[in-house]
C-alpha cells in the first residue's frame, strides 16, 4: 500500500499535463490552497499587527526588493524565457534547452548580486523613495527589513526560473506547490518568530519560505536531465532573451514604480493607510491568482507552441476559450466582493487588533478595486498571448500608459477620498489597460467580434 501511494504520488509530481484544462486544474487547485494559506497569513497579520505603524513598515519593506525581482525575473520569464525555452525544446531538443536554462540562472544570480548590493548599501536614502512620510523610528526598521528581504528576493529569483523551466515541460504541480510552502514559511514567521524577534521575525519567516520555494522543485528539474553549467557565455540566445525581455521589463518596472508611488502617497496620509491598502489588495488578488493566473499561465505554453507553428487560427480559439473561462468565473466574484464587502473583510481580517474603523475603510477599498477585477485578470491572459508571439514592445507601451493613468487619477482623488481615492485611480488605470490591449490584440489576430464578445456579453 505504501509503495502504491509512493508510486501514485511520484506520478502526480512528474507527469506532464497535456491540455490547458488539465494544467489549469492543477495550477488552480494548488493556487487555491496557497491563496487559502495566504489568507490565513494575512488574518494573522491583521490580528497581531492590526493597521498601524509596524505593518505599514513591513508592507513597505517589500517594495524595493520586489522591484529587483521584477526587473531580473518577471519581465524575462513569461515574455522571453518560457517562449524561447519552448522553442528550444521543439527545435533543438531538451539538452540544448537545459543548457540555455543554466546560462539564464547564472546571469540572473549575477544581476541579483549587483542590484542587491546597491540596495543593501544605499538602503536608507532609497527608503525615502517608498516612504517619504515615515518618521526616523519607522525608517530604521524599514532599512533593516529591506536588507533581510534581499535574501528572499534572490532565492525566489532562481526558483522562478526553475519553475519556468518545469512549466515549459508542462509540469505544473511542483512550480505551484512552491508558493504554498512559501506561505507556510511566512506563517511560521508571524506565529513563531515574531513573538521572539519582533518585525524582523516576519522577514526571516519570508526568507525560510523562499528556501522551501526553491528546494521543493529541484528534484524534478534533475529528473528532467538538468545539469548545472557554470558559464556566463552571452551568445545569440541570451541576446534574443534580453531583446524580448527588455520591453516587458521596462513595463513591469514602470508598474512597480506605480506601486512605489502609490505606497508613498499612502505614507503621506494617516497612519494605517498603507496597511488598509495592502489588506484590501491581499483579498483582491486571490481571484486574480487562482483564476486569472492559473488559466493564463497554463495557456502560455500552448500559446507559444501555436505561435511557433504560426497556427494563429487555433491560437485565437485558445485565447477566446480561456478569456471566456476567466470572465465566467470572475464576474460573480466581483459582485460578491462589492455587495458583501464588509462581511468579507470581517470574515478574513476581523480578529485581534483589526477594529471596526479599519474594517469599514478596507471594505471600501476592496469594493472599488473589485470593479476592475475582470480587467486585471484579463490583462494576464492578453499579455501572454502577445508574449507567445514574441511581441513585447506594444503591450509594454500600453502598460506604461495604464500606470501613468493610475498615478494621475490617484494623485487627484486622494486629496478628497484618501486611501479610497488611491484605489479608484488604480481601478481606472487597469480598465483602460484591458480594453486598449484587447483592441490591439484584435488588430493583430482579427477576431470575429461575435465570437470574441458574444459569450462575454452573455455572462454579463
Amino acid at each position: 500500500m505504501v509503495a502504491s501511494l509512493f508510486k501514485n504520488g511520484k506520478k502526480i509530481i512528474y507527469q506532464e499535463q497535456k491540455t490547458i484544462l488539465s494544467g489549469a486544474m492543477v495550477v488552480g487547485s494548488l493556487l487555491l490552497l496557497s491563496a487559502i494559506l495566504g489568507m490565513v497569513k494575512v488574518r494573522l497579520y491583521a490580528g497581531v499587527l492590526g493597521a498601524g505603524e509596524v505593518y505599514d513598515t513591513v508592507v513597505t519593506a517589500f517594495k524595493l526588493p520586489d522591484l529587483i525581482f521584477l526587473l531580473v525575473v518577471v519581465g524575462s520569464l513569461n515574455a522571453a524565457f518560457i517562449p524561447l525555452f519552448s522553442e528550444y525544446i521543439s527545435n533543438k531538443g531538451c539538452k540544448s534547452a537545459l543548457s540555455f536554462a543554466s546560462g539564464v540562472f547564472n546571469w540572473s544570480l549575477l544581476s541579483f548580486a549587483i542590484l542587491g548590493a546597491v540596495l543593501f548599501v544605499f538602503a536608507r536614502p532609497l527608503s525615502y523613495v517608498v516612504a517619504a512620510g515615515f518618521d526616523d523610528t519607522q525608517r530604521d526598521l524599514l532599512v533593516e527589513l529591506m536588507r533581510i528581504l534581499l535574501l528572499s528576493t534572490t532565492l525566489l529569483g532562481v526558483s522562478s526560473y526553475v519553475a519556468g523551466t518545469l512549466q515549459s515541460f508542462k509540469r505544473f504541480f511542483l512550480p505551484y506547490l512552491s508558493p504554498l510552502l512559501y506561505n507556510l514559511g511566512a506563517i511560521f514567521g508571524v506565529v513563531v518568530l515574531y513573538p521572539i524577534m519582533g518585525a524582523h521575525g516576519i522577514a526571516w519567516g519570508v526568507v525560510i519560505g523562499s528556501v522551501l520555494h526553491l528546494i521543493v522543485q529541484l528534484p524534478l528539474l534533475i529528473h528532467l536531465g538538468f545539469t548545472y553549467i557554470p558559464t556566463l557565455e552571452f551568445g545569440e540566445d541570451m541576446r534574443q532573451l534580453v531583446t524580448l525581455a527588455l520591453p516587458r521589463t521596462i513595463g513591469l518596472a514602470v508598474d512597480q514604480i506605480r506601486t512605489v508611488v502609490l505606497v508613498n502617497f499612502a505614507s503621506l496620509l494617516s497612519v494605517g493607510s498603507i496597511s488598509i491598502l495592502s489588506y484590501a489588495e491581499s483579498i483582491y488578488t486571490v481571484p486574480i491568482t487562482v483564476v486569472g493566473a492559473a488559466i493564463a499561465q497554463a495557456s502560455l505554453p500552448t500559446f507559444a507552441e501555436q505561435a511557433v507553428k504560426k497556427d494563429y487560427g487555433h491560437l485565437k480559439q485558445t485565447f477566446i476559450a480561456s478569456l471566456d473561462q476567466i470572465i465566467f468565473m470572475i464576474v460573480p466574484i466581483s459582485v460578491i466582493l462589492i455587495v458583501l464587502k464588509i462581511p468579507v473583510i470581517l470574515l478574513v481580517l476581523g480578529i485581534g487588533r483589526f477594529g471596526w474603523p479599519e474594517t469599514v475603510a478596507t471594505s471600501w477599498v476592496l469594493a472599488i478595486l473589485a470593479i476592475g477585477l475582470f480587467a486585471h485578470t484579463g490583462n494576464s491572459l492578453i499579455l501572454r498571448a502577445f508574449f507567445a508571439m514574441k511581441e513585447t514592445k506594444l503591450p509594454v507601451t500600453i502598460s506604461v500608459m495604464g500606470v501613468i493613468t493610475s498615478i494621475l487619477f490617484a494623485a487627484s482623488f486622494m486629496r478628497v477620498w484618501g486611501v479610497q481615492g488611491i484605489a479608484l485611480g488604480m481601478m481606472i488605470g487597469t480598465i483602460f489597460e484591458f480594453f486598449t490591449l484587447l483592441w490591439l490584440l484584435d488588430k493583430r489576430l482579427e477576431f470575429e467580434k461575435k465570437e470574441l464578445f458574444g459569450p462575454i456579453l452573455n455572462i454579463l
